[in-house]
């Protein structure tokens, strides 16, 4: 899978635990913002041209400042809700941007770390999930069999003894590890992976990419969804 990435006013994150949108805006000459807890507005100078490498740049440290500063919210209440209810020894959290770096544990540490790209792209049953699948490793460090009844008992909010199908789990594991937008977020994310999709200071290619329920057709006919101007080649 390769793409090239550009981000714009065109791309958008609209989840129940984060709203992220980018603006075009006249009169200034950087780049302004406006946050609240779940809400984020980038503003981009109106004359910018976004398929340079300079200006992709600037945006991708500043939304990576501010989404860690919405995910270190997002996830600390999420973790801490259910460590509680559970009587789970983590204390804390950290965030981490790695590409294909959903989250880990640390029982000795008391400590989960989590990727602060996924609060763009991923819904709040999604992030409940892996919150659920990282507490869980605190009293299985594996995969097996009891470690998926746990955490499917944590979501559900099921007495620890109760019994489970593992259905639910399973589900939402799947659905969090085929979200490309999330992969692709976290891909563009990178400073040496952003710079190898541009050449002499401008983006290599432009295509849009199609996600589910978004499409652009050549008469340029839009359905409801997400657009980004991240290119895909699977």
């Amino acid at each position: 899978m390769t793409f090239y990435g550009v981000v714009d006013e065109r791309f958008k994150s609209e989840t129940d635990l984060f709203q992220l949108h980018i603006h075009r805006k006249e009169h200034i000459n950087k780049l302004e913002k406006e946050r609240c807890k779940g809400k984020l507005d980038i503003f981009i100078p109106r004359n910018w041209k976004m398929e340079r490498y300079k200006y992709q740049e600037q945006l991708r440290r500043m939304l990576l400042s501010e989404i860690r500063w919405q995910a270190n919210i997002i996830f600390s209440q999420r973790t801490m809700f259910y460590a509680k209810q559970y009587n789970i020894a983590c204390e804390r959290i950290e965030l981490e941007a790695r590409y294909r770096y959903l989250g880990k544990y640390f029982s000795e540490k008391k400590l989960v770390k989590y990727n602060p790209w996924i609060i763009c792209a991923a819904p709040k049953r999604h992030v409940d999930y892996l919150v659920c699948h990282e507490l869980s490793h605190f009293i299985h460090n594996d995969h097996s069999p009891a470690f998926w009844e746990m955490a499917e008992r944590l979501y559900l909010g099921l007495d620890l003894k109760a019994p489970t199908s593992g259905h639910t789990i399973h589900q939402l594991r799947n659905e969090l590890v085929q979200n490309k937008v999330l992969f692709l977020l976290m891909y563009w994310g990178r400073p040496s992976y952003l710079k190898s999709f541009f050449w002499n200071g401008l983006v290599k290619h432009k295509t849009p990419l199609i996600i589910p329920d978004y499409m652009e057709s050549t008469d340029k006919r839009v359905k409801s969804g997400y657009y980004t101007t991240f290119a895909i080649r699977v």
